[in-house]
């Protein structure tokens, strides 16, 4: 794999190096194709003048509405018809993928030779550090068993025989229902944070290349999660429906007075708070 992965980055430097001559030549050719525009723009309008259709404006080629163009010539609806659906699709079709520069020759030969590196070396993974604009290459099975000690701890996640989606899904569309039963949200809101189904949150790991041992930092996507970040919005426009009818109000220097006697150590303690982390299976890969 080290000898490969050489290689890889040998073929990957060569491919800057070949792009930022393109790149060069790309600069130059844009220079004198600007001149030109600027030429055939002048000896367009010296002759008719109007401005043409394909024009240069300060630092863009700029193409002339062609909707107002034919609504301005004095034809029929059928023959202004007739040209719009001809135009479309050409323009449809102008798209910068379909556009074949060496530019983009060049890179899509870098994409080709990294995932010919990929497939031929399933045993590595290609992630993303925790911090800093990297890329990190490294082991599975090393990967794999970083992640494994993570999620052993026992004292940090809990292990469930079975899925609670349902249940979490369930227990969120009861509460909601109650909710509009009873005039703490409306109908717009209730339709946002409706839960129909969902799906386990996700949990990666991401290398801490700046500390020693390179560990994993633990990260839990929950896109697609019964409780996923659509919940953030809402928490204090729903507090203060909750407690809007309440008519006992405390401000915060009677609170504090009140819980004087609380010992500092009760009052102000740290916790630790982890996110959940489902798993189906004795082992999570």
């Amino acid at each position: 794999m080290d000898a490969s992965l050489l290689e890889l980055v040998s073929d990957l430097s060569q491919i800057d190096v070949n792009l930022e001559i393109e790149r060069n030549h790309d600069r130059d050719l844009a220079v004198e194709t600007n001149e030109k525009i600027k030429q055939y723009n002048k000896q367009y309008y010296d002759k008719r003048h109007v401005t043409p259709t394909i024009y240069k404006l300060n630092d863009q080629v700029m193409i002339r509405n062609l909707h107002a163009k034919v609504g301005q010539n004095k034809v029929d609806d059928k023959l202004c018809n007739n040209i719009r659906n001809e135009a479309i699709p050409v323009l449809k079709s102008m798209n910068l993928n379909s556009v074949r520069t060496s530019e983009n020759n060049i890179l899509r030969e870098g994409v080709n030779e990294v995932k010919r590196f990929i497939s031929e070396n399933p045993d590595i993974l290609i992630t993303r550090a925790d911090k800093g604009n990297t890329t990190v290459v490294m082991n599975l099975d090393n990967y794999k068993n970083k992640m494994n000690e993570i999620l052993a701890d026992q004292n940090t996640y809990t292990v469930f025989n079975r899925d609670p989606t349902n249940k979490i899904t369930t227990g969120i569309r009861n509460i909601l229902t109650k909710w509009k039963n009873m005039g703490y949200i409306d109908q717009y809101t209730y339709k946002k944070l409706y839960v129909s189904d969902g799906i386990l949150s996700r949990c990666y790991g991401l290398s801490k290349i700046h500390k020693d041992g390179h560990p994993l930092r633990m990260i839990v996507s929950c896109l697609g999660a019964p409780a996923d970040s659509r919940y953030r919005r809402y928490p204090e426009a729903m507090v203060g429906c909750l407690i809007r009818d309440l008519d006992d109000k405390i401000s915060a220097v009677e609170f504090v007075q009140s819980t004087d006697w609380l010992q500092p150590s009760a009052r102000y303690r740290d916790y630790s708070w982890f996110r959940f982390v489902p798993r189906l299976f004795p082992r999570p890969f």
